[in-house]
């Protein structure tokens, strides 16, 4: 067995390892890795695992503070190893290409977790699971509670397009600003979701739609589409518009066009922390599955240190300017996670 670091992230081995392997997902792929070493300023990348020469593991990588670490912004992202493989089995080989590596904390879900010590965090990652018949689908959704704000939402005369251009960016940062400030969040800076834009849009893995009333935007979403999985990573809704259900209309506009187009039957409603009981409620009235997402680590957690920070920041930030909260999202960006 041959452990060892990357030279290329885009080495062609990479790409149909993780093109063809049953468990990768959008996370694993190089553009992510890509993108979220360039939003950091930071060098990220993967650690292979090759059995007579031929790659057969795969973990991507950070190493921050002495400490390997999933990659920062991600919501998950399993080990790809062998069934033979296990995790544990690694360390000490790492710890001899990167010996000022002290310790370990990778994320992933519960489900993928059975080969792993691991402990739960305060989040859970919802998940739709499509049927072939995509109306055999909305027929399952609640009938008050999901399909009448959808009827009411194309009543409303909602349009979705689809952003292409810079500008278009432009408008879903200055709606999830709106956002984050309802919600007494800074918001990541706007050179993190161009990154998103400029290396996913490569390979045709990022949609940009835009839902508008009166040609006025009102509510916008970065979603990631691989194999046949789709992710909505971000979602800003401008609260003014909310009684014209623009979430419901965008959720479901995108669900049936990636069913249609993209052959997707997984939809990833992204990362919700377990207090958050109103989005829970959205998530789950669309029949997603709510699976912990858990850590394998060996240092001590501080979620809720973490946590106490930011809760204390929440009742000052909604009442500063935006300019502010953008100045303390660029500041804070690379010592704290979404939240």
């Amino acid at each position: 067995m041959n452990v060892y670091i990357s030279n290329n992230i885009y080495d062609e081995k990479i790409i149909n390892f993780i093109r063809n392997d049953n468990h990768s997902e959008i996370y694993h792929h190089p553009a992510w890795l890509q993108a979220v070493s360039e939003a950091t300023d930071s060098k990220y990348n993967y650690l292979l695992v090759e059995e007579n020469n031929s790659l057969n593991g795969l973990i991507p990588f950070a190493v921050k503070n002495h400490i390997i670490n999933s990659l920062p912004f991600t919501t998950h992202c399993k080990p790809l190893l062998p069934k033979q493989l296990n995790l544990k089995s690694l360390l000490s080989k790492i710890n001899e290409l990167l010996p000022d590596v002290h310790g370990f904390s990778l994320k992933f879900r519960e489900d993928d977790s059975s080969e792993f010590d691991f402990r739960k965090t305060e989040y859970l990652n919802h998940i739709i699971y499509l049927k072939e018949n995509i109306e055999e689908f909305y027929n399952s959704l609640g009938r008050r509670s999901i399909r009448r704000f959808i009827r009411k939402s194309y009543e409303n005369g909602l349009i979705l397009r689809f952003g292409k251009t810079e500008e278009d960016l432009k408008i879903f940062y200055a709606l999830e600003c709106k956002l984050r400030k309802n919600i007494g969040l800074p918001p990541a800076p706007f050179k993190f979701f161009h990154s998103l834009w400029e290396y996913l849009s490569k390979h045709n893995l990022i949609l940009l739609p835009i839902v508008e009333f009166n040609s006025i935007p009102n509510a916008s979403s970065i979603i990631l589409i691989f194999k046949n999985r789709l992710y909505f990573e971000y979602t800003a809704i401008d609260k003014k518009y909310i009684n014209l259900y623009p979430n419901h209309f965008l959720h479901w506009e995108i669900i049936k066009l990636a069913h249609k187009e993209y052959g997707v039957r997984i939809v990833d409603l992204g990362r919700t922390c377990k207090q958050q009981q109103g989005l829970i409620y959205f998530k789950e009235n669309w029949n997603a599955r709510g699976i912990p997402l858990v850590e394998f680590s060996d240092q001590p957690s501080n979620n809720l240190k973490s946590r106490a920070i930011f809760n204390s920041f929440k009742k000052i930030n909604k009442h500063l300017p935006l300019w502010m909260l953008k100045l303390e999202g660029h500041v804070l960006f690379n010592n704290f996670e979404k939240h």
